[in-house]
């Protein structure tokens, strides 16, 4: 028989344990997610890339380690009553160090004013083409792009070079869905969204489906911001440039990306690839892993507004 001494005490430790639980979070409400980018916004932009591959071919295998970084200005330059919002994309300097098996170090910076010369001459002029350009888009304020203009005279000066006119042609696709579009409804956490694209690359094309998952709100570096999680799958189907027949055997890519919804624009993302790729290149046969890192930092250079009465 249990006396109620000993049902009074297990009372008293039931009691001050859930006394001493932590407070379970406050309930969210629906989110709406939408950009509120205003005409005269500018945004300095840091993208910067970080690649490892291991190529196994003939029983040997070499790394080659490589960072990119790439810097931008947005510039808005439009907003009409509908929310449809014209953008200015400025590429302003481009940066790469890259080891290349059995060569010297490539280094490049599109700021230092030195042309390449040697081994990294032919692969820098594709990243010296883009600095300067500037490239329009168009989107709604649910983040989906209605149009992406690469300028007329940009595209004249790549038109002899099969390497260059490739990668502006894969740029427009890929800009012209690179941000996600918001559901319409609003949003609990936990809520999930897919989304395709398509584009040509040198090994042929590529389908990448993610899917999106609204994970709340967060605080990062004193601010609230709303965290989206990404799950990418990626298919490649043959017949690109390289002439190569591509299997993907293995592949894990995910990353978060944080809005700010006061303001109206994405703040940060990073993605994370990891992929195991077979290829067969003119009857040779090779594997290949690449790890790839993907930052993504947008700061406003125009001053916040002033906070409602």
């Amino acid at each position: 028989m249990v006396s109620p001494t000993h049902s009074f005490g297990t009372m008293l430790v039931l009691v001050a344990s859930l006394a001493a639980a932590p407070a379970p979070p406050p309930v969210q409400s629906p989110t709406v997610l939408r950009w509120k980018l205003k005409q005269g916004d500018t945004f300095r932009v840091d993208l910067q890339q970080d690649t490892r591959q291991l190529v196994t071919t003939a029983g040997k295998t070499m790394e080659i380690p490589q960072t990119m970084l790439m810097q931008m200005t947005w510039s808005v330059e439009a907003v009409d009553p509908q929310g449809i919002i014209k953008m200015t994309q400025t590429i302003d300097r481009v940066s790469m160090a890259m080891q290349p098996p059995g060569q010297k170090e490539v280094k490049y910076d599109s700021a230092s004013g030195q042309p390449p010369t040697g081994f990294a001459k032919t692969l820098i002029d594709t990243l010296a083409a883009m600095v300067g350009v500037k490239i329009t888009q168009t989107m709604n304020e649910r983040g989906k792009v209605l149009d992406v203009q690469v300028p007329e005279d940009t595209l004249s000066k790549v038109a002899a070079n099969p390497t260059l006119k490739q990668f502006f042609s894969t740029l427009k696709d890929l800009m012209g869905k690179a941000s996600p579009e918001f559901p319409e409804q609003p949003m609990n956490s936990g809520h999930r969204w897919e989304a395709d694209v398509q584009a040509p690359s040198p090994l042929g094309a590529m389908r990448i489906h993610t899917t999106y998952t609204y994970e709340g709100k967060e605080q990062r570096n004193d601010r609230e911001l709303d965290r989206i999680g990404m799950v990418m799958e990626i298919a490649i189907e043959g017949g690109g440039q390289l002439g190569a027949n591509v299997k993907i055997l293995q592949q894990d890519n995910s990353g978060d990306a944080y809005f700010d919804a006061e303001r109206g624009y994405f703040a940060e993302s990073k993605t994370v690839q990891k992929m195991k790729l077979e290829l067969e290149v003119l009857g040779n046969a090779m594997q290949q892993s690449i790890e790839t890192t993907q930052q993504l930092t947008v700061t406003p250079t125009t001053p916040a507004p002033p906070p409602a009465p």
